[in-house]
């Protein structure tokens, strides 16, 4: 019976996470430590791209570069995908239903069936 209701527990909270979701109160930095790569979600709606090592700006996607911009459960978890013909790629961002802040990516690049798929740490708010 306790098992029953822990698994009705984290669905409710699961459920009332993802409808509580806001993209403007998503912010802070996660990093691609195989790339070197932080990944910053601003307030403003922006992720910026950028070198960890050196803070150096690679690329920033706006509304302006971004399309198909989409937020939906998958799985288990809350989905941010979008595409980016300026970088010849498709984004997804998950966020597992779990108390940890790392998100699973999955980089699509259009040249090739090879997706990039990779944790990000959170390191940063």
């Amino acid at each position: 019976m306790k098992k029953i209701f822990a698994l009705i527990a984290v669905a409710a909270i699961s459920i009332v996470g993802a409808f509580a979701f806001d993209l403007s109160t998503v912010k802070g930095t996660w990093q691609d430590a195989r790339w070197d790569a932080n990944w910053t979600f601003n307030a403003d709606g922006n992720i910026v791209l950028s070198i960890a090592s050196t803070g150096r700006t690679v690329f920033t996607f706006t509304d302006e570069n971004v399309q198909n911009f989409r937020v939906r459960m998958e799985g288990e978890g809350l989905a941010v995908m979008f595409d980016c013909a300026a970088t010849h790629r498709s984004y997804k961002f998950i966020k597992p239903p779990t108390l940890g802040t790392d998100l699973d990516v999955t980089i699509d690049p259009d040249w090739t069936d090879l997706d990039y798929r990779t944790k990000f740490r959170f390191i940063d708010e």
